[in-house]
């Protein structure tokens, strides 16, 4: 069975570079036939118009860097996205449940491969975002503006682990159920979604708004980092819960183990 997992998470692996890179090669060559040959002299943009669909003249943008921030905070929405996808592995597995156990092998060691692949598949998704999203920068010549933050590395760590998050809330929801996991993943996105403004509307009552901001605490989204890039002010990155986003993180990262061993126990308990 946990080959079957093998297969299924390498096929959606194999479609989500495949979309990436189309997305990517659609936006480099839209740049391209839109504003002519782009490069980069460093600390700015050039635009020749000699490209025949180029402005019609050469131009010299001023561009702030490009900070690696960016790029990882879009990768770990990438990847959260891929995540959801795998996030139903457990409840899949359900439906040959008579088969699965009836191996020399236990309830929750199973469990933990078919974890264990799809944590794998969902680091590589966000790896493979983030190398398409280099080369596509890279290929329209500005690769010289890329530079890194001080919060780089933990805006990567932090992504990456509201996307094991997602999943490994996912995972323990759908693993007692007989089926439906697919339709609970899809809800899962308006309910994420939704809940992250309702605390801001005051006028739902304090009753709501306190549930609503006690409810986002199970939110992976509310620990998503807010990043944002000003074209000659550098970067900001806020945090939803206001905590310094190393804290942030290692919360994330806790309550993610937390979600996927919950997930682990509660199939091995499942009676097919």
């Amino acid at each position: 069975m946990d080959y079957i997992e093998f297969l299924r998470a390498r096929r959606a692996l194999v479609i989500f570079a495949i979309v990436i890179f189309a997305i990517a090669a659609i936006v480099v060559a839209s740049v391209h036939f839109a504003l002519g040959t782009v490069s980069s002299n460093g600390t700015s943009i050039v635009i020749d118009s000699s490209h025949p669909h180029g402005i019609g003249a050469t131009h010299e943008h001023s561009f702030g860097p490009i900070y690696l921030d960016v790029i990882f905070d879009g990768a770990a929405f990438c990847a959260i996205v891929f995540g959801s996808v795998l996030a139903s592995s457990l409840n899949r597995a359900n439906a040959y449940a008579n088969f699965v156990f009836t191996k020399p092998i236990s309830r929750e060691r199973l469990a933990l491969r078919f974890m264990s692949l799809d944590a794998a598949a969902i680091a590589l998704s966000f790896a493979i975002a983030c190398v398409v999203a280099l080369a596509a920068i890279a290929s329209l010549g500005f690769a010289n503006l890329l530079t890194s933050g001080p919060l780089s590395i933990w805006v990567a760590a932090c992504g990456l682990g509201v996307a094991f998050l997602w999943f490994g809330l996912l995972q323990a929801i759908t693993a007692p159920l007989p089926g439906g996991g697919g339709v609970i993943v899809g809800i899962s996105w308006p309910v994420f979604l939704g809940l992250l403004p309702l605390p801001l509307f005051k006028a739902l009552g304090p009753m709501v708004t306190s549930l609503a901001t006690a409810l986002d605490f199970l939110n992976p989204l509310y620990y998503m980092p807010n990043v944002t890039q000003e074209s000659h002010r550098g970067i900001s990155i806020d945090t939803a819960t206001g905590l310094a986003l190393p804290l942030q993180t290692a919360i994330v990262w806790a309550l993610a183990l937390v979600a996927c061993t919950s997930a682990t126990r509660i199939w091995r308990r499942f009676e097919g």
